[in-house]
């Protein structure tokens, strides 16, 4: 889990100066595997509601990434395929995610979007959770092994403990906020597992796979 979160972090650093997410990318990698679905199977690969996949395809197909045809056996039904200029980018991108890989790094973005539409906790909160060590740590520690900044962090942190999933070890740290240490409840370790049940799911799955 600690490869995959650093490969995703890489993923968010390499493709942010495009205005891509990691969330684009891994609709590129499906289809790069899966050529031809549609919405609603890209959705369901992926843990993305229909609105999220409609954005993402219409900003794909707008730099020429990825085309659009008509289903035959339905012509309501839109199909995407990508262009050459696509596969270009994810191998470019995939060599520069060596040794932790691009295969894991969406297998964990797809891992945190289908855990929050589940549980109705923000991917950031689930990321958190994911990462959280079992002897608890501070917002600053929890930043670095989610990969996050610190203001998403404390966001994050927030919507756990008002979720009764995360909470202060002691009050040691009042005075300083920054020293505080946090740890998982009950109900936050049960997220901790989804997220990862649902990683490895996806990585067995060979979703991503060449």
């Amino acid at each position: 889990m600690i490869g995959a979160i650093e490969a995703l972090s890489e993923t968010e650093r390499l493709v942010a100066p495009s205005g891509f997410t990691p969330s684009h990318m891994a609709v590129l990698q499906l289809l790069s595997v899966r050529e031809g679905l549609g919405n609603r199977a890209i959705g369901e690969a992926l843990g993305l509601s229909a609105p999220t996949v409609s954005r993402i395809v219409e900003r794909l197909g707008a730099v020429g990434l990825v085309r659009t045809s008509i289903d035959p056996t339905d012509l309501r039904r839109n199909l995407f395929r990508l262009e050459v200029q696509a596969h270009a980018i994810l191998f470019e991108l995939r060599k520069s995610l060596l040794p932790h890989g691009l295969d894991e790094a969406l297998a964990l973005q797809s891992a945190l979007a289908r855990t929050a539409r589940q549980t109705g906790i923000s991917p950031a909160a689930c990321r958190v959770a994911a990462a959280s060590p079992q002897g608890g740590a501070t917002v600053g520690e929890l930043s670095r092994a989610a990969g996050l900044r610190q203001s998403s962090t404390s966001t994050a942190l927030k919507a756990l403990a008002v979720a009764h999933m995360m909470q202060p070890m002691d009050r040691g740290g009042e005075q300083d906020g920054r020293c505080r240490r946090y740890t998982l409840t009950h109900q936050g370790k049960l997220l901790q597992d989804t997220v990862r049940a649902s990683y490895n799911f996806i990585v067995n799955e060979n979703s991503f796979a060449n």
